[in-house]
Parts: C-alpha cells; sequence; structure tokens
C-alpha cells in the first residue's frame, strides 16, 4: 500500500489529511513539532498512523524525517504542509531575523526536505500546500506573502528539475479554511485581523475535512500529467464534481467583503469553440492559461496579472476572469487549422500576448 509524509500534520489541514489518507488505506508519516498532539492522532488510526516528532525549521529535523522515510524504502506522496504566517506587520517594522525565520520554515524547509527524499520518491508526487497569499499582496502579512511567492517559484523550478527522476511536483491554494492560522489572523491587533472576521462572519470557511478530501483526491486519483501540468485551486469547478460529496460544505471566499460567483471558463468557451477541451492555469503573475486542442498538444499563453485586479472576480481562486472577452469567428472557413481556432480564443486583457502553437 501506498506510504505518504505530511508535515505541520498534528492540526487543522494537515491533521484533516492524515486522516483520510489512513482512512483509505495509505500508512502516513505524520510530522509536526507537538508530539502530544501527534499521538493523539495517532490514536484514531493507530496501524496507519506512525509519528515523527520534528521541526522541520532544522537540519536535525528534516535528517530525522529522512531516516524515517528510509525505514520504508519508498515514498508515494510528500505533502509540504508545515507553514507559518508571524510576524503580522509592515516589513517597514520587522526585523531581518524575523523575515528570515519564516523563509525558513516555508521555503528553505520545503525545499530542501524534497531534494533530500528524492532517493525515496521515484514515481511519487510532491504537494506544497501554497495560497493565494503568493501573488496578492497584503500589507500585514508581507513576510507570508513573499514566503509563498518563493515557494511557488520553487515549485516550478523542482517540477522541471525532477523530471528526470520521475518525481511529479505540483503546488495547490487549498482555498480559506476553518484552520488555528485563520485564527491567528482574526485574533491579531494588526487591521488585517478585520478582513478575517468578516470571512468568518459571513461564512465563507470551509470545514478541514472539506479541504483534505479535496487534496487526498488530488494526491491518489488524478493522472501524473493533470497532477503537474495544472495549478491547484479548490475552487476551480473543473474538477468540482470529481471530489465534492453534496454533505460537504464549499463555501467561496470573500472578496472586499463580497462571496465571488463562480466564473467557469472551460464550459464557457467549449460551447463557442468546441475544439478546446480544456483550460487551466490561472490569470496571476507569470502563470499561463493552458489551452488545449482535442487530441492535440497543449499550447501556453501568457497571462500576466491586470494592473486592476478589482475588475476580475477571484481570478486568483477560480482561474476564471469575471467577465472575459471571447471573440469567436462563426464562419470560419472549415479549411483553417486548429491552432488558429485557438488563437480566436482569448481573454482581451492588455499586455495579453499568444506564443506560437
Amino acid at each position: 500500500m501506498a506510504t505518504a509524509i505530511i508535515t505541520g500534520a498534528s492540526r487543522g489541514i494537515g491533521a484533516a489529511l492524515t486522516r483520510k489518507l489512513a482512512s483509505l488505506g495509505v500508512t502516513v508519516i505524520a510530522v509536526a513539532r507537538g508530539e502530544e498532539d501527534l499521538k493523539k492522532l495517532q490514536a484514531e488510526f493507530p496501524e496507519k498512523i506512525h509519528i515523527v516528532a520534528a521541526d522541520i525549521g532544522t537540519e536535525e529535523g528534516r535528517n530525522k524525517i529522512v531516516n524515517t522515510a528510509a525505514q520504508y524504502k519508498v515514498i508515494d506522496y510528500l505533502v509540504n504542509n508545515a507553514a507559518v504566517i508571524t510576524p503580522l506587520a509592515s516589513l517597514e517594522s520587522i526585523k531581518a531575523e524575523e523575515l528570515t525565520h519564516i523563509l525558513n520554515i516555508n521555503v528553505v524547509a520545503p525545499t530542501s526536505l524534497t531534494t533530500q527524499l528524492i532517493p525515496y520518491l521515484a514515481n511519487g508526487r510532491v504537494l506544497n500546500v501554497s495560497s493565494a497569499a503568493g501573488f496578492l499582496p497584503t500589507p500585514g502579512i508581507g513576510p507570508y506573502n513573499i514566503s509563498k511567492a518563493a515557494l511557488d517559484m520553487a515549485t516550478d523550478v523542482l517540477r522541471l528539475e525532477l523530471k528526470k527522476p520521475n518525481v511529479a511536483v505540483t503546488r495547490v491554494i487549498p482555498g480559506e479554511v476553518e484552520t488555528d492560522m485563520q485564527e491567528k489572523l482574526r485574533t491579531t491587533a494588526h487591521p488585517i485581523a478585520k478582513q478575517f472576521q468578516e470571512s468568518q462572519e459571513k461564512g465563507a470557511l470551509m470545514p478541514t475535512s472539506t479541504c483534505a478530501e479535496f487534496l487526498a483526491w488530488l494526491l491518489t486519483k488524478t493522472s501524473i500529467q493533470e497532477f503537474t501540468e495544472r495549478k491547484w485551486t479548490i475552487y476551480d469547478e473543473a474538477h468540482r464534481d470529481l471530489w465534492l460529496e453534496e454533505t460537504m460544505k464549499l463555501p467561496l471566499p470573500l472578496i472586499e467583503g463580497q462571496r465571488v460567483a463562480s466564473a467557469p471558463v472551460i464550459p464557457t468557451v467549449n460551447k463557442l469553440v468546441p475544439e478546446i477541451s480544456s483550460i487551466s492555469g490561472q490569470p496571476a503573475a507569470s502563470d499561463p492559461v493552458l489551452l488545449t486542442v482535442k487530441n492535440k498538444s497543449t499550447t501556453e499563453i501568457p497571462f500576466p496579472m491586470p494592473e486592476n485586479v478589482a475588475q476580475y472576480d477571484a481570478f486568483a481562486f477560480l482561474g476564471a476572469p469575471k467577465q472575459p472577452s471571447i471573440v469567436q469567428q462563426q464562419n470560419e472557413p472549415a479549411e483553417k487549422e486548429e491552432k488558429n481556432k485557438v488563437a480566436s480564443v482569448v481573454p482581451q486583457i492588455p499586455g495579453f500576448t499568444q506564443s506560437n502553437t
């Protein structure tokens, strides 16, 4: 049976995912600093959950995890979930050692742990838990913004570098989840607390069990190609029916105090141009949108983040502009090549360019 390593496993998303994978028969090596919390978690699935009390921010802690992995010889899933969000302050006011600490936990630790585990990850999967904070700058959590942006880039580099040892690497935005981190954000003295209090008051937070259901599906049910080629977010409607059960709660997030409306791209495009079989990616930073022509190759189209983010309804979460401008060539001659059809379906955003097909 499969074996997984999950960091930050003693509470929140990590604990919920540990329970879910264990319930599926996966052997889970649960990693966290707090041994007592880990023991309580292990008691729920004593035959499937094995615990490692370690600080991933230290070389000693990471070595402890690697030594445990060596006993199992093969690791099928590595979930780099552990992270910290403090300090909650302006970049101007924090000390250099505080910035160094958060970068060490959120970037250095997962990147180093992944590379150290390469000998045991052949044909395995690495899932880095990211955040919309990686491309949505927010005063007050600047250090966290920086760390998640850096983790996203580390993920992209590892995805390319680890193709040869056949290790699949991707990242995921788990959404707004009711966790200890959310509680910390709600109770901070910083003005940023207001928006997180509002998310809770308006019911925009999902339970950890819903998030875990999605992450378990992503790890165990997607193909290697799907796993690596997409920048995953829980709010994407393209995959929701594949894992979300009717009894589960998946509220949409808030932007500027308003609950966003889902804006799926794929069904809209497919109605206009059936040759387009899928669209994935997020219109943010350097992430490309991927247009896939049926039975043909995938075309990457650079999609820079628009300057006026407010025009787009949850573009960072849902992977779709609020009102994309679809240009359709209705009377196109039948002999036109499919690549020209791809070129006819592009969101009209300043700076948008298309690469060669």
